[in-house]
């Protein structure tokens, strides 16, 4: 049975965190922010990995900030995960310290690892903000592989691909077999 998981504050760690409440939460759980209002600050990024809804407050209420060094949110491949009601800014993705880590420099903002060999992933996002975010390799603001993506009342704005050669999506970045349904979004400046 499903529940909901209240986040209480706005640390990047402990007792009643984000991240805290993300990794406590069981498949089909709610996360809810509803009550929360100013930047999260993330010293590395967030890792979804069962199915979860995360529900903020409103793009104006709260902020995810990468600080220009970490990526925000990381989702493994073959969930369901749904995000609203929230702002990511200022988010960065990197190359791995090694070829042998399973992390690319895709998804400054937010990063879907799908995989063949998974179940596809499905990413909905409503009334999600994405600005000022970088990958090293593609998709600024959203990267996904392997995953069916439904933008709802979005926006994108701001966010860049810097990758040396062939650089693509300063937005969003759609690869491997992935689809994309964007209502009512709006895409500037990337």
């Amino acid at each position: 049975m499903s529940a909901t998981v209240t986040v209480a504050n706005l640390n990047d760690s402990g007792a009643g965190s984000l991240r805290a409440c993300i990794a406590d939460a069981a498949a089909g759980d709610t996360i809810d922010l509803g009550s929360l209002s100013g930047t999260i600050s993330l010293d590395s990024e967030l890792l979804i990995e069962r199915d979860v809804s995360i529900v903020g407050p409103g793009v104006t209420q709260l902020i995810l900030s990468g600080a220009g060094a970490n990526r925000a949110i990381h989702v493994n491949a073959g969930l369901d995960v749904s995000i609203s009601g929230l702002r990511i800014d200022d988010a960065a993705a990197h190359l791995p310290d090694s070829f042998f880590t399973p992390d690319y420099g895709y998804g400054g903002g937010i990063w879907v690892d799908g995989d063949i060999d998974a179940a596809r992933n499905t990413l909905s996002l409503t009334n999600v903000y994405i600005s000022g975010s970088t990958s090293v390799e593609n998709g600024g603001g959203l990267a996904t592989e392997f995953c069916d993506v439904t933008l709802t009342q979005c926006r994108f704005s701001g966010n860049t691909a810097t990758a040396a050669t062939d650089a693509m999506g300063g937005g969003v970045f759609i690869s491997q077999d992935s689809t994309l349904i964007a209502v009512s979004s709006t895409f500037d400046s990337n």
